[in-house]
């Protein structure tokens, strides 16, 4: 009887052993075991990966194989040198013996938000550190506004959801016009100094008639407020006194432009 209560001891310790097995890993993040006596060689590679979880789990010849952990990727499976696939729950021990096991990964999808006036506007899902769009949303922008870009934009996916804000400023407004000699170049230059642009004279193509180009500085609201001060001290019934206008063009940094016209005797552009 003690020999038979011996052998229940025994039994019960080496399945205690087995059930209970350290994992311990190398520095190139693959764990290397020898399980007991049965001489089971188990090596996973985590594929550059990190495994977190330093246990194996074993019971009654299977195993609960560690999951690891990639920044940005889902864990699929495993697959050894054969191309077979398998969970990190095996079966039999036998499967993987003396084989060399490979993490296997999916990129994590992620949304980027697009918000203009802190109103969502769109959504794409983007894979991890695959390239977030650019997206030039100009055309559902007014003509006074222009569209500088995304506020938090970046290349790159990260491993988060990404909320993107557009970078909205005014427009802003050159003007270009001219007709015939340098003398209403001159007083057409003076007129916009007036207004607040600086400008500049320069000749035609046609390298006979004077244009006046204007930078800048002001924005198309504040041009279009300006616009009956223009109206009002230019000529508009015949070539002299000077400055004779009949015609501008607005070129705005939005890709906004415009060409304001009056015949002759006419007082409004349009």
């Amino acid at each position: 009887m003690n020999n038979f209560f011996k052998l229940i001891l025994i039994f019960l310790l080496i399945i205690t052993k087995i059930n209970n097995v350290d994992a311990y890993y190398s520095t190139n993040d693959v764990i290397s075991n020898e399980i007991n006596t049965n001489k089971y060689n188990i090596k996973l590679d985590a594929n550059d990966g990190t495994f977190m979880d330093m246990n194996l789990v074993v019971n009654n010849n299977t195993i609960e194989l560690p999951v690891p952990f990639k920044d940005g990727y889902q864990f699929l499976f495993y697959t050894d040198d054969f191309g077979n696939t398998y969970s990190n729950k095996i079966d039999s021990l036998i499967s993987i013996n003396n084989k060399n096991s490979y993490a296997n990964w999916s990129k994590n999808n992620y949304i980027v938000n697009y918000y203009i006036n802190d109103e969502l506007l769109f959504q794409k899902s983007v894979p991890y550190l695959e390239r977030v769009e650019n997206i030039d949303i100009q055309d559902k922008i007014d003509k006074y506004h222009k569209f500088e870009g995304w506020k938090n934009y970046v290349d790159l996916m990260p491993n988060h959801d990404l909320n993107l804000y557009a970078d909205i400023s005014q427009s802003h407004c050159s003007i270009i016009t001219g007709h015939g000699p340098y003398q209403n170049a001159i007083a057409l230059k003076t007129i916009f100094d007036q207004m607040g642009y600086n400008s500049t004279i320069q000749r035609a193509y046609n390298n006979v008639d004077f244009l006046v180009t204007t930078d800048n500085s002001l924005t198309l609201k504040e041009f279009e407020d300006l616009k009956d001060y223009l109206e009002n001290n230019t000529n508009y019934t015949s070539f002299y006194p000077y400055p004779y206008l009949y015609w501008i063009e607005l070129d705005c940094d939005n890709n906004y432009t415009k060409v304001y016209q009056r015949n002759v005797g006419e007082l409004k552009f349009k």
